[in-house]
């Protein structure tokens, strides 16, 4: 009996978190594929959960166990009319996608999603009802519950998406349900239905008070925190440490084995132990937060990973020990269920309306040390320690505050051999003694290891030492490190203007010596413009007329004077630099706020500099395009592959078909994909071949960068589609660069609208200077 219910649960659970990357694959491009979008269809999914919860709740309550499988069963047959779900973009996109991205939801998997959203305490109340041993206490079904949740995470990029298109992928997810369906009757079959065994389980029950306000408000609190901490860690990691695409899975997974722990009857450990725990990963936590080294990054992600895990692991299994009897189950899961889409709206709803950078992570980071405060002293105290333990004020955590930011600053402008090699020279040792240049070799190798644990150390001091005799606060020491650090760097940043919307954070930079400003989004840089009066309408980074754009404009083709180019991606409108009087350039950018950087505030002048030249769309690209007139294009440039966003739509089969419909017979289509976390040769090749088109491509980084010619030059990957052979016959022969065909990559299946996966694309071996320098910017 237990393995049927497990099972069953296991499979509801899979079915959910199935569905949610296969929908996600479905919207997100179409609404630019930003993690602020998947943050959107998180809090729909677990705004459905919270309703299947509630609905579970007042059902059982108004009508009993018997007489709700009556409406149970035939809903889920109902929902049965809505699959296998499928979606086509028929409609336009608004400007700000969040709400329309959630009533496309609720069209397209609404009813099934809310039918199985309410399975998880359901079932626990059949097994409740079972007269089993363990009856008694169920809510170990909920690890299991979990574990289906984590098991659809790891399956779904691994197996099926490489394996299955959206369609084969919804008639799996089909057969699942109709699976489910099955498991639910054998499992409701076991549960004593008799008017006796319900009056005698009612009766046991009677007595049980409900959950007071208290206990209540804790519960939503302790859920609130890692779900609002999930998302705030998800943005935060993706965008400005890791722009690598799919890397949102690890965040979730994380939180999802600390429900599985905590709910675990054997694997369980103590709120208590997390607590204590949870509070050193913080102290460690904020020597890297705006502090990272750059070379080490990859340890920076690890410690926000742990803070996610140890934090959630602190709530969750605070709720675990807080269960209430089993009279009280579906409230309690409705409850926890409500606090995890309170953290989905704030962070996905309120927190870009509120807040112009990602403010909801620090905030996050001090309301959990202000609940693991009042959570460690409610604990009671240990015998013995009742008259020497001294509680330490907030003013007093404040000071240790103060020290620790102090610390950050040292250890962060620390040269560490420099300050050994004055020391020892000051101590009057050769420094060419073999032992001493060894050792100065040695500390310059892992300078920043070194900074980084050193730092680390001293920041662990006030936890060891107050903790041992005190009760200290550690909310207000954590809240005047953050602000201080915050404070800091923007003295530190020369940043002149952010914005926040939908499609996440944008920041302007400005180089006063150089007279140079660029705009970042996250850890990419999209544009930089001079404003000497030399360098003003020249193209600067990817789009630098010595590397390959510059090539492609200077192909004899180009030199009309009534030159059409459709360019889909905008960043500050470096390309206009190429337009001349009688051309037309058309830029499609989906962002609206990058439009309005562009064009509006007076930042970058490209657009305004050649305007005559230039218009700009709303929009995205390919339906935009969509609209032109057959053949009118005479270049059709793809802009949309530089960061985690990867629209993969815009590579498809179909998309290609697009832009060669729109295109002139001797025209062709660039692709810039330089990406430092993906390789899209293999579909280029694969789309290529469907097409019977003639293809190039060219890695642009040999070149000697302190040159004046090529100042502010990047390394730049493009390819090149075209119907033309002598355009790829014209750029091999350009002199000093590398074009040439891609290499053939014969197992790869072309990226269709129902097929693809970035999972086979991945590449974590990037360019280490690249990453570095985009990181600094």
């Amino acid at each position: 009996m237990i393995y049927l219910y497990s099972g069953c649960i296991f499979l509801s659970a899979f079915l959910l978190f199935l569905v949610q990357p296969m929908i996600g694959k479905m919207f997100l491009p179409w609404v630019g594929g930003s993690s602020a979008a998947w943050n959107t269809c998180m809090f729909f999914f677990q705004a459905l959960l919270l309703a299947g919860y509630g609905y579970t709740h007042l059902s059982l309550g108004r009508l009993g166990l018997k007489k709700q499988s009556f409406l149970q069963f035939p809903m889920m047959l109902l929902a049965l009319l809505f699959l296998p779900f499928i979606y086509s973009n028929a409609t336009p996109v608004p400007e700000d996608p969040s709400f329309w991205l959630i009533a496309q939801l609720i069209k397209t998997i609404g009813l099934p999603f809310f039918v199985i959203a309410g399975i998880a305490p359901l079932l626990q109340i059949w097994f409740a009802n079972t007269g089993h041993t363990r009856a008694v206490s169920p809510f170990f079904l909920y690890a299991a519950s979990n574990t289906g949740s984590l098991f659809a995470l790891l399956a779904y990029p691994t197996l099926i998406e490489p394996s299955f298109d959206l369609a084969g992928q919804a008639r799996i997810w089909t057969g699942g349900y109709i699976l489910l369906i099955i498991l639910m009757a054998a499992c409701f079959s076991l549960v004593e239905k008799t008017e006796v065994a319900a009056q005698t389980k009612e009766n046991k029950g009677s007595d049980v008070p409900p959950p007071a306000t208290r206990t209540i408000l804790f519960w939503v609190a302790a859920a609130f925190l890692p779900s609002s901490l999930l998302l705030a860690v998800t943005q935060y990691v993706t965008t400005d440490l890791v722009p690598v695409p799919m890397f949102w899975i690890i965040p979730l997974m994380i939180y999802l084995v600390t429900f599985i722990v905590a709910f675990s009857e054997k694997l369980a450990p103590r709120a208590l132990t997390y607590s204590r725990i949870s509070l050193l990963v913080i102290l460690s936590f904020l020597s890297l937060y705006l502090f990272v080294e750059i070379t080490y990054f990859w340890f920076s992600v690890m410690v926000h990973l742990f803070t996610l895990f140890c934090v959630a692991m602190f709530c969750h299994c605070a709720i675990a020990e807080n269960k209430p009897p089993v009279k009280h189950l579906t409230a309690y899961y409705l409850w926890i269920s409500l606090g995890g889409v309170l953290g989905g709206f704030f962070n996905s709803l309120i927190a870009p309306q509120i807040f112009s950078d990602y403010l909801e992570y620090p905030l996050l980071i001090v309301l959990s040390c202000l609940m693991i405060d009042r959570f460690n002293n409610s604990q009671p105290v240990k015998e013995g320690e009742t008259d020497n333990r001294i509680f330490v004020p907030g003013i007093v955590s404040a000071l240790v505050g103060f020290y620790i930011f102090a610390l950050i600053i040292y250890f962060s402008n620390l040269n560490l051999p420099e300050q050994i090699f004055h020391f020892a020279t000051y101590l009057g040792y050769d420094i060419n003694l073999p032992g001493l240049k060894a050792f100065l070799e040695l500390i310059s190798v892992y300078h920043g290891q070194i900074r980084q644990t050193a730092f680390a150390l001293s920041a662990l001091v006030p936890y060891f030492v107050l903790t041992r005799r005190c009760r200290v606060s550690f909310a207000p020491l954590v809240a005047v490190v953050l602000v201080l650090i915050f404070v800091y760097n923007i003295g530190q940043h020369k940043i002149i203007k952010r914005y926040r919307n939908f499609f996440g954070v944008k920041k302007v930079f400005f180089d006063t010596e150089a007279n140079l400003r660029y705009l970042a989004h996250g850890s990419t840089v999209h544009g930089k413009q001079c404003f000497t009066d030399a360098l003003r309408e020249e193209p600067l980074t990817y789009y630098h007329r010595r590397g390959p754009l510059g090539d492609i404009f200077a192909l004899p083709m180009f030199g009309q004077d009534n030159l059409k180019v459709a360019i889909i991606g905008l960043g500050v409108g470096s390309m206009a630099a190429y337009s001349r009087t009688g051309n037309e350039f058309v830029f499609y950018e989906l962002d609206p706020q990058v439009v309005e950087i562009a064009q509006r505030t007076g930042i970058f002048s490209y657009l305004k500099d050649f305007s005559h030249n230039c218009r700009v769309e709303v929009g995205d690209g390919r339906l935009k395009i969509m609209q032109a007139a057959p053949k009118y294009f005479d270049m059709i440039i793809i802009d949309a592959f530089s960061s985690d966003a990867v629209p993969i739509h815009l590579l498809t089969v179909e998309a290609l078909q697009i832009y060669l419909d729109r295109l002139k017979d001797t025209g062709i289509i660039a692709v810039h994909i330089s990406n430092r976390y993906i390789n899209l040769q293999p579909n280029l090749q694969a789309l290529a071949k469907v097409h019977n088109l003639h293809q190039t491509f060219i890695n642009d980084d040999s070149f000697n960068s302190n040159e004046a010619a090529n100042y502010e030059r990047s390394p730049a990957e493009y390819a090149i589609f075209t119907r033309d052979q002598g355009i790829v016959n014209y750029l091999a022969r350009v002199s000093g660069d590398t074009w040439a065909p891609i290499n053939d990559w014969p197992d790869f299946r072309p990226w269709t609208d129902s097929h693809s996966s970035i999972f086979p694309l991945l590449n974590f071996k990037a360019d280490k200077l690249q990453t570095a320098a985009d990181n600094k910017k």
